[in-house]
Formats: structure tokens, sequence, C-alpha cells
């Protein structure tokens, strides 16, 4: 017959709190991911800064398709995405976006919060720009 010393008691009570909470972690983990990705689809207005001094220009992006397998379908400034991928860090989905016309590529990262504002940078190779912008969802 097997005895529990208090020992022995101890140790099972700390193993099963922590593997308790290591699945608390892991569904609120997945709740907030669920949660992102659900925010990220659909359409959004982008406020495009090319310049400091000049007012905002605007555009759409619209995230069509979030895949399982980490990638993105969809289009920025009415061109579809070449590629997309997205993850996620903290309590954030990140992503990062190619597209391109004429003139050459255009990557384009973001950051989604559980706010609902998306905060981004598009580097254009073949024009030679970094730009800033920021993105709400349509309603």
């Amino acid at each position: 017959m097997f005895r529990l010393t208090s020992s022995v008691y101890r140790k099972l009570v700390f193993v099963s709190l922590f593997i308790a909470a290591s699945f608390a972690a892991n569904a609120s983990d997945t709740s907030t991911q669920t949660k992102l990705k659900e925010n990220l689809l659909g359409e959004w207005n982008v406020a495009l800064y090319f310049s400091p001094s000049n007012p905002p220009l605007s555009t759409t992006m619209n995230i069509s398709k979030i895949n399982d397998d980490g990638t993105l379908e969809g289009t920025f400034y009415q061109t579809a995405f070449e590629t997309a991928r997205y993850t996620f860090i903290d309590d954030s989905l990140i992503f990062v976006i190619v597209t391109a016309d004429n003139s050459g590529s255009y990557s384009t990262s973001g950051r989604l919060d559980l706010n609902g504002n998306i905060d981004g940078q598009t580097l254009s190779t073949g024009r030679n720009f970094l730009m800033a912008w920021k993105a709400t969802k349509s309603k």
C-alpha cells in the first residue's frame, strides 16, 4: 500500500497548481489570439503619414482571410498581397505584408493591439521612402 507523506503531498499540490496555472495561461493566450485574429479580419481605414508637416492621406486595407498557417490574404492600397504573415507577441498581433506596383516592392508591417488600433510602417524600395501609418476598423 502506498503511503502519502506530507512532503510528497506538498509536492503533488505544487505540481497540480503549476499544471492548472499553465492550462489557464494557455487558455488566456488562445482567447487573446482568437480575439486579435477576429479583430484583424475586415476593412480598415488607413491614415498615411508621408510627411510630418502635412496632413495624412487615406486609403483602405482589407484583410479577407486569416489562415491557421500564419498567412493572410487581402489588399492594401488596392493591391493584392503577394505574401503576408502574422504572429503574436505579448497582447498584440504583428504582421508583415508585401505588395508591389510598377515602381517596385512595398514591405508593410503593423501591430494590432487589444484596443483595435494598428500602428504600422511601409518601406518602398522603388520610391525610396519609409512611411508611418495608423489604421482604425471601418464601421
